[in-house]
């Protein structure tokens, strides 16, 4: 969900320019190389470690936070598509965050932005090569650097040195992998 079909990255940026005042924050997703956005913090002298921290746990601990995210452009509209044709279901690694506002908010998210899924179709795991699929769209190379089917990969500078077998940039990109039937 984070970061592939929801702004997840972003929306954080936003949140601690909001409560906490850090209007000197500004989202570059071609500058961000790091995933753990509290790593990058620090490292790029942004914020103390403390305050990294600090942020993160504060909005990290409300499911609000979790439930309002914002949908990339046509994640939802592609994403119901795919469902009428396909089994989906959404993988989480709600897991690692280590707190119940993840989980609780990201039940809500799925019920408000993807009323056409229920809550079978969302699964907490925090290793998604775990899991048995066709296919995978992910974010983070860990996740997925074993998955046995078909990865398509959302292009971030922390994942530009895996070779999936689709790099997308946007839904439309994977709306046009799904139209292409290459799998049938």
């Amino acid at each position: 969900m984070d970061n592939t079909i929801c702004r997840t990255n972003e929306y954080f940026f936003n949140n601690c320019k909001i409560r906490f005042g850090r209007h000197d924050l500004v989202y570059d997703r071609e500058n961000l190389v790091d995933y753990h956005i509290t790593k990058w913090f620090v490292d790029n002298k942004i914020s103390s470690e403390v305050e990294a921290i600090a942020m993160k746990e504060i909005i990290f601990s409300d499911p609000e936070y979790w439930a309002s995210i914002p949908p990339y452009p046509n994640a939802i509209k592609v994403l119901e598509e795919i469902n009428k044709k396909h089994q989906i279901f959404l993988a989480s690694d709600a897991l690692t965050v280590n707190n119940e506002a993840c989980m609780i908010g990201k039940k809500r998210w799925l019920k408000r932005y993807t009323p056409f899924l229920n809550y079978s179709q969302l699964i907490y795991i925090n290793n998604k090569s775990l899991l048995k699929a066709d296919m995978i769209i992910e974010d983070v190379v860990h996740q997925v650097e074993k998955f046995e089917g078909i990865i398509i990969l959302f292009d971030f500078c922390y994942n530009r040195d895996f070779k999936p077998t689709f790099r997308v940039h946007n839904w439309t990109e994977v709306e046009n992998i799904f139209n292409e039937n290459f799998w049938e």
